[in-house]
């Protein structure tokens, strides 16, 4: 798997984001089930809630593109991702080629874990 470094051209991935703005070619585009918390209020990096019902999107723009901030983070129920060619992702660490377009939902409650009495 290659990494993308400053001088490897960004995949021609598009994602639209939940303002109708379409994010053309970044460099990395996390989609996670419920949000990761990024300020520092919260713990950075953790999920504080499993039960939201919606999707986290964080996407990291290529460097040196001009934009006015390095990324943009929101929710969605949905999100689809579109690209010419197979696209290199991690699911729970594991690496994987995806062909797009790719269609991201949220099922809440679809999954319940049992935990024991304490």
């Amino acid at each position: 798997m290659e990494v993308l470094g400053p001088g490897v051209p960004a995949p021609d991935l598009q994602v639209m984001d939940d303002l109708g703005r379409m994010h053309r070619s970044p460099a990395v585009v996390l989609v996670s089930n419920n949000p990761y918390a990024c300020d520092r209020a919260r713990q950075p990096g953790t999920r504080p809630t499993l039960d939201s019902g919606l999707l986290g999107v964080l996407v990291l723009d290529a460097f040196g593109r001009g934009h006015s901030s390095p990324g943009h983070m929101w929710t969605a129920t949905q999100l689809e991702l579109t690209a010419p060619a197979p696209l290199h992702a991690g699911i729970d660490g594991e690496a994987i080629d995806l062909t797009p377009p790719l269609r991201f939902a949220i099922r809440p409650g679809a999954l319940r874990v049992r935990l024991p009495r304490p």
